[in-house]
């Protein structure tokens, strides 16, 4: 399942950080390729009674087809857990310097290192007509390669200024209901530079979905038993 490389890690990544994760508040759940992900549960009760707003609020930013980014980024800030569960915190607008102003870092909750975040409107031009790469899409993925680029060449400085990078994802956001054959495209060039990933609109939607559905099956489960 491509969602849960994305938003999960490997059971042989996880496992070597059990030990540390036994003293947090935290679920894990497993999907069939063997990928784990982790939920954190500081977030969620916050959140239980209400917890298909954030899939209600991101539908209808779709489906009146809003292009402001902002509007994106402020329910992602709302409901941090919907950039992936893995994450103990999500900070908005975290300066690595002033030129390097990401969207969201996320701090991994196995390892207290960060990953970025660059949040792009779903309906950003991805391709061109002729089926290559839009402007829009090439500028994004170098924002995305220059922000790791910093994290890693400043790692030293980034880590005395308190926010700690060692090998940092960039995920951007992007791109809704793509034809299969562009989505395609898109995996192709991952596969080439795997520390930039894409997550469509539509993925979003997907992770969002399966996991209050998880959560709403964990409550149901726990007042049963």
């Amino acid at each position: 399942m491509e969602i849960a490389r994305m938003l999960g890690v490997h059971r042989s990544t996880i496992a070597r950080s059990l030990l540390k994760l036994e003293e947090k508040r935290v679920l894990l759940w497993e999907d069939s390729n063997g990928y784990l992900g982790i939920v954190n549960q500081d977030v969620l009760p916050k959140q239980i009674t209400r917890l298909d707003e954030p899939l209600r609020r991101l539908k209808a930013l779709l489906e009146k087809q809003e292009n402001e980014e902002a509007k994106y980024q402020e329910l992602f800030q709302s409901y941090p857990w919907m950039l992936g569960g893995q994450y103990k915190r999500i900070e908005r607008h975290q300066r690595l310097d002033d030129q390097n102003i990401p969207d969201f870092t996320g701090i991994r909750a196995w390892d207290n290192d960060r990953d970025i975040f660059e949040i792009k409107s779903p309906f950003m031009p991805v391709f061109r007509g002729d089926g290559e790469f839009a402007s829009s899409f090439n500028e994004s993925w170098n924002q995305a390669e220059r922000y790791l680029d910093f994290a890693r060449l400043d790692r030293d400085y980034l880590r005395r200024k308190g926010l700690n990078f060692d090998n940092p994802r960039c995920i951007l956001i992007l791109g809704f209901n793509l034809p299969e054959e562009l989505t395609k495209k898109i995996r192709a060039k991952q596969r080439v530079t795997p520390s930039i990933q894409i997550l469509t609109y539509n993925e979003v939607l997907a992770f969002t979905k399966h996991t209050i559905d998880f959560v709403r099956k964990l409550k149901s489960d726990d007042e049963v038993g």
